[in-house]
Order: structure tokens, then C-alpha cells, then sequence
């Protein structure tokens, strides 16, 4: 996969991660906690996979094709679905999609260079869009209290009063 996607990657990889039980959150996840639900492994697909999703919402006309091949490159956070990259370059995101888990797009990708490395510029890119935030290990207890008010404490008007 071209290095362009490694911040899709990266998205895909942390919501992954948001799903698995740690041992030091009390066998939990991260998610159970910030959303008091039990977490949902039926949207975790391979990343990268080859997938074909319902196009007819995004088509012009009803007799165009109804699905076309994507590459999968993540779950979209604001909207249920899946963000997928069409042939063309386009981003669709649709809840409708079939995947084929086994085989890879990007590995045959003409213009993909296997030798293609990372510049220390990179690197100083992406540290520019994430900011890395270290916690104590006791704030996870603040955390907690948090979620819990934040779900409890909604006025009628559904404005959040803070603790």
C-alpha cells in the first residue's frame, strides 16, 4: 500500500486497538468504557482488502453499475460505514459493502514501489497532525468519573452540565 494511506492505516489501527480488552483497565475495553456498550467485532475487516460496495446512491443514472471494485480504508467515525477508495481515486463511505478479506489491490499496484522509504520530513509531517499526549496511569480513575457524568448528567434541553 503507498505510504499516502498510512494516516488511514493509522485511523484503522486505533479503532481497532479501541476494541481489545487491557488487562489494565480492569478486562475491558477502551470503548466499554467511554460508551458503557459492549464492543462490536462484526465491523473489523481487513485493512487494505479488496471490497465492493452499493454505488447506486452515488450514481447519476439507474442503469449505471451498481457496484464497482474499492480498496478498504477504514470505518468512518461520524457516519456508519465503511471508507472505501474506488478505482478512480474517489472516497465513498456506505454501510452496504461485500468484502473479499483474501486478496490485496495494492499488491499488484503498477506504480507502487516496494523500495519506497519515509523521508525524515515525513515524519516531522505527522507529528505535526498528532499530538502525543502521555497520561498517569491513576487518571484512568478521572476518566471513568468523566464518562460516567458525561452519560448521567444531560439536562432535559440535552446540553451537558459539567461535574
Amino acid at each position: 500500500m503507498p505510504l499516502k494511506y498510512w494516516q488511514e492505516a493509522f485511523t484503522y489501527a486505533v479503532f481497532t486497538i479501541n476494541r481489545l480488552v487491557s488487562p489494565v483497565v480492569g478486562s475491558k475495553t477502551p470503548f466499554e468504557l467511554l460508551y458503557s456498550s459492549k464492543r462490536d467485532y462484526s465491523q473489523i475487516k481487513v485493512f487494505g482488502c479488496e471490497c465492493f460496495p452499493y454505488l447506486r446512491p452515488y450514481n447519476k443514472h439507474k442503469f449505471d453499475f451498481h457496484t464497482s471494485k474499492c480498496v478498504l480504508l477504514g470505518v468512518s467515525i461520524a457516519h456508519k460505514g465503511y471508507v472505501r477508495m474506488g478505482q478512480s481515486g474517489r472516497i465513498y463511505i456506505s454501510a452496504s459493502v461485500r468484502f473479499n478479506e483474501n486478496f490485496f489491490p495494492f499488491s499488484n499496484y503498477p506504480n507502487f514501489n516496494k523500495n519506497e522509504s519515509m523521508n525524515e520530513s515525513d515524519f516531522t509531517t505527522l507529528s505535526e497532525k498528532f499530538q502525543v499526549v502521555s497520561y498517569p496511569v491513576n487518571s484512568l480513575d478521572n476518566f471513568t468519573q468523566l464518562a460516567a457524568a458525561h452519560n448521567h448528567s444531560q439536562d432535559a434541553a440535552g446540553n451537558m452540565e459539567l461535574p
